[in-house]
């Protein structure tokens, strides 16, 4: 069985060693002081090493994890629950527009408006029957878009900023 005996010697013998050392070498001598070099060894341990490599792993997966995810634009539309007469099935936001696919039975398309906040009511600027789309002009206010159906259900979403 092996015994390693652990040396040990005092800051400013090794420092004077080193020294020595370089003498004998014919080295210049060290530029920066003895203390910081060992101060810099003890902060590269296996241990710090590793945690610095798991803080890097985690940067990149916290940058690239976005791309991961659905980019969804900068507003929300709420709609129908799956099963009803009525569902929003797709939505589209233009500068000027706002436009959404409905899908359901006995849809009034010629009942479909939308509310502004301030109680002025919008009137779709296009209504396409035979593939469900319908068309609002949009200034960027909130609105509460309403559409009526047979049997007295009305399909209510709202358009407004996500904050």
């Amino acid at each position: 069985m092996f015994f390693r005996k652990k040396y040990s010697m005092s800051m400013q013998a090794a420092d004077k060693t080193l020294q020595n050392v370089f003498d004998a070498c014919n080295v210049s001598h060290n530029s920066i002081p003895f203390d910081k070099i060992m101060l810099r060894s003890r902060a590269e341990t296996k241990l710090v090493v590793a945690f610095r490599h798991l803080a890097t792993l985690f940067l990149i997966i916290a940058i690239v994890s976005p791309l991961f995810f659905s980019r969804d634009t900068s507003f929300m539309l709420l709609n129908a629950a799956p099963g009803q007469p009525v569902v929003v099935t797709d939505h589209q936001l233009y500068d000027t527009a706002f436009t959404m696919r409905l899908m359901g039975r006995d849809i009034l398309y010629d009942e479909i408006k939308a509310i502004k906040d301030d109680g002025a009511i919008i009137f779709p600027k296009l209504v396409d029957k035979n593939n469900g789309v319908v068309t609002f002009p949009y200034d960027g206010s909130t609105l509460t878009i309403t559409v009526p159906a047979g049997g007295g259900y009305t399909m209510t979403a709202l358009l407004a900023e996500q904050k």
